[in-house]
């Protein structure tokens, strides 16, 4: 194991040259990539691998038994195999007094094969770091025990090659210095453009994009600058540079596109004008739609495709904050051409269409969130829209004939909700009431199909569609409209006082007719003033309604499974959620006690969950608090705060549903233990309870779940909350942590 000079020339020279050759194409041939750059790779690969073998052959036996064995205890399958020949390779080159460096070379260059295919493991770039570590020090050590001029030949070559790096270090600096204030305006205004065009700013967007556009082309100029070149030739460096020239040029083309597009999208052409949408205009949107979807996607492919490994940690959590924002503009964008893409059909391009509106409101409340108390019926014939039909629930009720009313599905509605006036006729027929109870299921593809059903039986026509909105959506759309007189005395209804108005103050007028006729008054007037042309820019409707389809005050259900398709897509189909195997906690409630009391409602929903690691059951507790404020001496007619119950003035009785993805163990009311109607809906199961709740009292129901889930990689509880004339005070503890939940709607939390 000295230091002793071993002499490599003639036969042995070319043999061991032979063999580090050999190595260097092999090693080349296995696919390492370091800087990127598959001529530069292979090149760079071949001349280290053979000079490391080359200056392997001479280092000390127990070197090369160490490295083999290094390569054998980190690789696998058939490549263990091979480490442990370069073992015994090593071992048996020196026999007696004869050092066999042909041998020791071959067990270099086996061990060094070994190394260069153990992929990534661990951690990246921990293999790459074993193997250059590793083959460095027995390189070190043999090339110490060659001749002077051997190892002068070997020094002046680390030193020119160290000198280079050196260079291409200083000089991807210099240019990546000039650079990065590029960089920096560009991705701001890419993501200032993303937002924009989230929001409907159409030409902020733009200006945002052509700004970022210029800045993206100054920094591929400057990082893409002669000072640069070198780095292409250093491992990591180069990655970085070529990343940064990539997303740069790229970027300044995409949003040059994006930029150019942006004008050809006039969504003012899209605004009802007396009464009638463009279609042609609803038609002219697909290409430039079409081009902005591919531009997005090729920007996102761009900034997904240079992500690697070997990129500095701020360089990537910029790219990844830019890949979630181009992510999230991808799915609005897709909605959108989605949306355009079926808008004429929708609009009766293709033959006339007719619509249901359902007018809900809270104060009673519903499955789906509150009572239909009016209707409307829309008809769109080649982009005419017009109020064909207005009425009340009970006009449905009186119309058709009650003897032949039927429903042929959906089968599982009819199994739960039934006996709720839906097959209680004689034969199976739809009682008279049947309307009365048309939104009872929060699933609202089952409403739809329902209203459908129903109406051509109720003196109405064939429906293309229905649509489902409560009194905040109502209220939102008169802020489009003007004020709406309700009486002699100059009393007006806006979008400021028309929730208080439908919820509470229309119930102090005495005569329930008059009280009626202005409900009509004021849903009727509101949608003929929008027809007649009140309705703004579609952006700014996109503003206002956007929310109500999130917390399922606005939702949409189309006869036409593309268009189904499209509510579902943009989030305004209204159904349960699916569990997919996971955790979910819901609840619905609908009024039994035949009163409008709920507006006084306030609710209280906590739930707790845990998994048990080592059975892998989860568990669960939920308490809901329903908290009655009305007084029994309260100033309304008997009509809004007495019930069909029996119960005393101004109490109320609800039929709260309790929807799970785990099984009932036991439930408690006002801590007493009570049972439940069992059931299931879409893939919920689904525990009832009769509640009667007296004024100025809380009652409190409790339950608690237990089941065994599809184990997941990141848990989560989706949350399912009715719209209610007042918001829900609602948390989840998840595994010990916290979640507030903060709006009606579907929540999930992880």
């Amino acid at each position: 194991m000295g230091r002793r000079q071993i002499n490599v020339s003639g036969t042995n020279a070319q043999i061991v040259a032979t063999v580090s050759g050999i190595a260097g194409v092999l090693a080349a041939a296995s696919g390492p990539h370091p800087t990127g750059n598959h001529a530069i790779d292979i090149v760079l690969v071949m001349f280290t691998a053979g000079a490391a073998v080359w200056a392997s052959a001479t280092a000390p036996r127990w070197s090369l038994v160490g490295l083999a064995a290094i390569a054998m205890l980190c690789s696998t399958g058939l490549w263990i195999l091979a480490g442990a020949g370069a073992i015994a390779t090593a071992f048996i080159a020196r026999i007696g007094r004869q050092r066999l460096l042909a041998l020791r070379a071959l067990s270099a260059a086996t061990s060094l094969l070994v190394l260069v295919n153990l992929g990534h493991r661990w951690f990246f770039g921990f293999t790459s770091l074993i193997a250059l570590s590793s083959c460095v020090v027995v390189a070190s050590l043999g090339l110490r025990r060659r001749s002077a001029a051997h190892r002068r030949v070997a020094y002046k070559l680390v030193g020119a090659a160290s000198v280079a790096a050196a260079i291409a270090v200083i000089g991807f600096a210099l240019a990546a210095s000039a650079g990065r204030s590029e960089i920096s305006s560009g991705s701001r205004f890419a993501r200032q453009g993303l937002s924009r065009l989230g929001e409907g700013d159409l030409v902020g967007a733009q200006d945002s994009f052509e700004a970022a556009s210029a800045s993206f082309a100054a920094a591929s100029d400057s990082i893409d600058h002669i000072v640069a070149q070198p780095a292409r030739l250093v491992p990591g460096l180069a990655q970085n540079r070529n990343s940064l020239v990539a997303l740069a040029h790229e970027a300044a083309s995409i949003t040059h596109t994006l930029a150019t597009v942006l004008p050809q999208i006039d969504l003012e052409k899209l605004r009802v004008n007396n009464g009638r949408i463009d279609i042609a205009a609803v038609n002219a949107l697909q290409a430039p739609l079409t081009q902005m979807q591919e531009a997005l996607a090729h920007l996102d492919s761009t900034v997904k495709g240079i992500r690697s490994p070997w990129l500095v940690s701020p360089f990537t959590q910029r790219l990844d904050a830019l890949s979630l924002q181009i992510d999230q503009q991808r799915t609005r964008s897709n909605n959108a051409a989605e949306a355009i893409n079926v808008a004429p059909a929708i609009l009766g391009a293709q033959g006339s269409r007719v619509y249901f509106i359902a007018f809900t409101t809270p104060a009673e409340l519903r499955g789906l969130g509150g009572f239909m108390g009016n209707w409307a019926e829309l008809t769109i014939d080649n982009g005419h829209i017009s109020m064909s039909d207005f009425g009340r629930t009970q006009d449905l009720e009186d119309r058709g004939d009650p003897r032949t009313k039927a429903l042929k599905g959906p089968a599982e509605f009819l199994a739960r909700y039934g006996r709720f006036n839906f097959d209680t006729g004689p034969g199976g027929t739809v009682s008279s009431d049947a309307w009365h109870s048309i939104t009872v299921s929060p699933h609202f593809p089952d409403v739809g199909d329902i209203i459908s059903q129903l109406y051509p039986q109720s003196g109405g026509k064939h429906l293309d569609g229905v649509f489902a909105m409560d009194i905040e959506v109502l209220a939102a759309l008169m802020q489009f409209t003007d004020p709406i007189p309700i009486d002699d005395n100059g009393t007006l209804i806006s979008s400021d006082n028309a929730v208080d108005f439908l919820l509470r103050g229309q119930y102090h007028i005495d005569q329930n007719t008059q009280r009626i006729d202005l409900l009509e008054t004021i849903a009727k007037t509101t949608f003929e003033q929008l027809l007649d042309g009140a309705l703004p820019s579609p952006e700014r409707l996109a503003k206002v309604l956007g929310p109500f389809a999130q917390t399922r005050r606005l939702i949409g259900w189309s006869q036409q499974p593309a268009e189904q398709q499209m509510f579902a897509d943009i989030g305004m189909s209204g159904p349960l959620p699916s569990l997919n195997g996971g955790e979910g906690i819901g609840v619905a409630m609908d009024n039994a006690g035949g009163s409008k009391i709920d507006a006084f409602l306030k609710t209280g929903f906590d739930y707790s969950t845990s998994v048990d690691p080592t059975t892998g059951t989860t568990r669960a507790q939920f308490t809901l608090s329903l908290h009655n404020t009305a007084t029994s001496a309260i100033d309304m007619p008997d009509y809004i705060v007495s019930n069909l119950a029996g119960l005393p003035r101004g109490s109320s009785e609800l039929f709260v549903s309790i929807y799970s993805a785990l099984e009932l163990d036991g439930a408690t009311l006002d801590s007493e233990q009570v049972g439940s109607e069992p059931g299931t809906e879409h893939g919920w199961h689904v525990y009832s309870f009769l509640v009667d709740i007296e004024p100025e009292t809380t009652a409190t129901l409790h339950l608690e779940f237990s089941g065994t889930l599809e184990p997941s990689t990141q848990r989560g509880v989706t949350v399912l909350l009715p719209p209610m004339a007042n918001p829900t005070n609602a948390s989840v503890v998840l595994d010990g942590r916290t979640v507030a939940i903060k709006r009606a709607g579907v929540t999930l939390v992880r």
